[in-house]
């Protein structure tokens, strides 16, 4: 069976006949019910089956059945998009309970919690959070709650998340962390420098059967594809080092103690502080990997393409820092200095 962790879903993956299939499940069960199931019917030329026969009772009046009921009735139905809403509305059912009532996980004062939560602990931009507020909208539709207030965040170009660690930030945090003696939380932090993976979804969920010695595989990102990124020699040392007893180099990193060790560590250098966007966390990481890559001249298609976005995207979040915008930037001003603009003023 090809079914492991990814966040707090688990996906199944498994080939026939040089075709990839690959779905995510709320459990590892329904995962490898799944896969049986696909396989017997691409094994008789019937279709595939869209989810694993589930087995047990209703829990009428919890998170876990309007879950169920939405993407059964709505998600399931969509021809793209769907698995990728369905994780994000499985977050939030799991973040309030999967057995709590929908009059309770709908409450205001939960819901800016859960968005708290986003933004501080997991390194959310205010549009990944959008997405997150449409998912627990169509959940609202399908509970027996009338009326849920959600607080959408109003587009703006200077909303993006523009912050990067400086090489200078970085010794510093790993010389701190060294310090510390948290030696496997410093390797961590500079193999998400390295590989711009997403540290919660892609890099914890790392198992040492998709580690090479050049590059990491089958990383499945948001939009649901896979790929393969390669490996810095620094990131290929910092692996080779990890201790092989767990299922990836990563496992028992969580999130919630890992975003406590950085209040930690911003407490001792306050220029990593900050308000909103401004703010450096372990996704930050993420940001100065595509950051380093601009600066050095890496097309927009190549960085998308590393890091599950599109070109676009990138020029639109970190273009400002490409060398190019720079040279441009300066031939203007050498045009404007050779015209009759700029004069130079004598000393006489």
């Amino acid at each position: 069976m090809a079914t492991y962790a990814k966040g707090n879903k688990f996906i199944t993956k498994f080939m026939v006949d040089g075709k990839r299939h690959t779905k995510m499940h709320d459990t590892k069960e329904e995962g490898e019910a799944w896969e049986l199931q696909a396989r017997a019917a691409l094994k008789l030329g019937k279709p595939m089956p869209e989810q694993p026969t589930r087995v047990g009772g209703v829990d009428t009046g919890t998170m876990q059945n309007v879950l169920r009921s939405a993407t059964t009735l709505h998600w399931n139905q969509l021809r793209r998009g769907g698995q990728k809403s369905v994780m994000n509305a499985g977050i939030f059912v799991d973040w309030v309970g999967p057995k709590t009532s929908p009059t309770d996980a709908f409450k205001q004062d939960k819901i800016r919690d859960f968005i708290r939560y986003l933004l501080e602990e997991r390194g959310c931009s205010p549009i990944t959070v959008n997405k997150y507020i449409s998912a627990i909208s169509i959940l609202a539709k399908f509970s027996d709650v009338k009326s849920v207030k959600l607080p959408w965040f109003k587009p703006k170009e200077d909303r993006a998340r523009k912050r990067y660690f400086t090489p200078e930030d970085e010794a510093e945090v790993v010389e701190l962390l060294h310090r510390w003696g948290r030696e496997r939380e410093r390797d961590f932090f500079m193999f998400l420098n390295d590989t711009g993976l997403r540290p919660w979804s892609e890099a914890v969920p790392l198992t040492w059967d998709r580690c090479r010695a050049d590059r990491v595989v089958d990383i499945v990102g948001k939009s649901g594809k896979l790929r393969d990124v390669p490996l810095t020699k620094r990131a290929a040392l910092i692996l080779a080092r990890q201790p092989r007893g767990l299922s990836g180099p990563w496992t028992g990193l969580h999130a919630k103690a890992m975003s406590e060790l950085w209040d930690r560590v911003v407490a001792c250098i306050p220029r990593l502080d900050g308000v909103g966007p401004n703010r450096t966390v372990w996704y930050t990481c993420r940001h100065t990997f595509a950051s380093r890559l601009v600066q050095a001249g890496e097309g927009y298609g190549h960085i998308g393409k590393l890091m599950d976005n599109s070109p676009a995207m990138i020029e639109k979040v970190y273009g400002h820092l490409d060398p190019k915008h720079l040279r441009d930037a300066l031939n203007s001003l050498e045009r404007y200095g050779n015209g009759t603009h700029l004069s130079l003023v004598s000393s006489s």
